[in-house]
């Protein structure tokens, strides 16, 4: 005999904030949050990167291309799958910047938001005949590479490259995806300091999820402005 069914899940609706698609969703269930916290409590980066996508594959019910998200929109839509699972607010304790005391704050997740640019130019000229079409990295890009906290250098550079997305020159379009990441290396090693500036401002100018709390500190009385960004500082 078939056990009954526990739940009907309600479903949401939330927009992709680089494409502008609106896609419906539902609230996680206990399989998925069970998956979230083994990553979590592996303390693996990479481990809680699939957990996420993964979770993100399952309560997504229109067709997404997960691997092709930007960082920023997988922030933005876990956090609103997160909102409508296990409720809004979440809690923090902010440290007085003064004096360093533990504080109480909290954060309705819908208030959270990913600020796009009005204007965006992706194609950036490096010499008179050959430009580069940029975009941002995805978190498949980051789960991919072999990222290390203490080799920022090395991490930029590889990031960047994953962003190249063509080389246009006057006589042909060159599509990156099947470039080996050794022949993208070398021709960004082979920029000038100028042209290198001009690449990774771009990546600078990624948008992220952000948002900025104030609080007056209970022991001195302080006031405190606190900007958090990207997922972790949230969760």
């Amino acid at each position: 005999m078939a056990l009954p069914k526990l739940n009907t899940s309600p479903e949401y609706f939330l927009t992709i904030p680089s494409t502008g698609q609106e896609v419906k969703y539902r609230p996680y269930l206990v399989r998925e949050e069970k998956v979230l916290m083994m990553a979590a409590e592996s303390q693996d980066e990479k481990q809680m990167f699939n957990a996420i996508i993964n979770t993100l594959k399952a309560c997504i019910k229109d067709n997404i291309n997960e691997n092709q998200l930007a960082i920023f929109d997988v922030e933005y839509m876990f956090t609103q799958v997160r909102s409508k699972s296990t409720g809004e607010l979440i809690k923090l304790q902010p440290k007085c910047e003064s004096c360093e005391k533990d504080n109480h704050a909290a954060i309705k997740l819908d208030d959270l938001k990913v600020n796009m640019p009005k204007e965006l130019n992706n194609v950036i000229k490096l010499t008179d005949n050959i430009s580069v079409k940029m975009r941002w990295p995805s978190y498949r890009d980051v789960v991919s590479g072999n990222y290390k906290p203490d080799e920022q250098t090395k991490t930029t550079f590889l990031l960047l490259g994953k962003c190249i997305d063509t080389i246009m020159t006057n006589e042909e379009q060159i599509s990156m995806i099947d470039v080996p990441e050794k022949e993208t290396q070398e021709f960004i090693e082979d920029m000038t300091s100028d042209q290198f500036t001009k690449l990774s401002s771009f990546l600078e100018k990624m948008p992220r999820l952000k948002h900025t709390i104030e609080f007056n500190c209970t022991g001195c009385g302080k006031e405190n402005k606190l900007t958090l960004e990207g997922l972790q500082a949230f969760f």
